[in-house]
Order: structure tokens, then C-alpha cells, then sequence
């Protein structure tokens, strides 16, 4: 039981391509807080310890996937956004109730898991998730872009 969850919690990764690597999580964390408060483009690349152009391209893969979408600004054309698509709301949501099942099944089937792992319910976990994740940036840094 549990080997099969941890199939297709590797599985689902796919659904999350690219997002896997540091720079990933990284973009993966800035699009989930941005979500309800848009930040410019601008801020990402600044804040990022990747380079403008690493992070860009990771971007434009994501908009191809139709994970990320981007808008300009109706002040000012000169700020771009990126924001996350429910297609990516959908697949970290659905990435995290895996990994949330696969704890709990730990929990159960292996003798050294903590049962706490297993005690709260799922949706609780998955909303408290990306509920830290939505959490308001304490700095522009790229360590309290990590650290929330």
C-alpha cells in the first residue's frame, strides 16, 4: 500500500515539470504567494539567487504548459506579472494530498513513523500548506521568499 502511493506520488511529479529543482521551488513559491497579491516580474528576478535569464526560462516553460500566465499592467505596460493558473493550483493541491496520503500510510505501516504524521486530517494539512505558502513575504530577499 504504501509502495504504491509512493509510485504515484514520483508519478506526479511530471504534473509538476521543472518544479522539482531549487530554482523550481523557488519560482513555485513566489507564483503561490502572488496568487492573491500580485508582485511584478521585477521583484522575482531581483529577489531570486538564479539569473534573470535562468529564471525566465523556467518561466516561459511554465506558460507553455499553461501552469503560469502573464499580464501587463493597465497603468503601466511596462510591469508584467506572472500568476499561477488554476491548472497549477489543481496539480500542487492534488501534489500535496499525495504526499499527505503517503505520510499517513507511513504512519501506519512503518513502525519508526511518528503517528502524528497521520493524525490530522487531510485537507487540514493541504490548506495549511498553501495557506504558508500564500503567507505575505517578510522581505524581498530570496531567503524569506524561502523561508515562508
Amino acid at each position: 500500500m504504501l509502495l504504491e502511493a509512493m509510485l504515484k506520488l514520483h508519478a506526479a511529479r511530471g504534473l509538476l515539470p521543472g518544479l522539482d529543482t531549487p530554482l523550481g521551488g523557488e519560482i513555485l513559491i513566489w507564483l503561490l504567494k502572488a496568487r492573491e497579491r500580485p508582485r511584478p516580474l521585477m521583484d522575482l528576478y531581483n529577489s531570486s539567487r538564479f539569473s534573470e535569464p535562468t529564471v525566465r526560462t523556467l518561466l516561459m516553460r511554465l506558460v507553455d504548459q499553461g501552469l503560469v500566465a502573464f499580464h501587463s499592467d493597465d497603468v503601466d505596460q511596462r510591469n508584467r506579472f506572472a500568476k499561477p493558473t488554476p491548472k497549477l493550483v489543481a496539480a500542487v493541491e492534488g501534489y500535496l494530498a499525495l504526499v499527505v496520503k503517503a505520510a499517513a500510510l507511513a504512519a501506519e505501516e512503518l513502525p519508526y513513523a511518528k503517528p502524528s504524521m497521520a493524525s490530522q486530517p487531510t485537507g487540514a494539512n493541504v490548506m495549511r500548506a498553501v495557506e504558508v505558502a500564500n503567507a505575505p513575504a517578510k522581505s524581498l530577499g530570496s531567503e524569506a521568499t524561502l523561508a515562508n
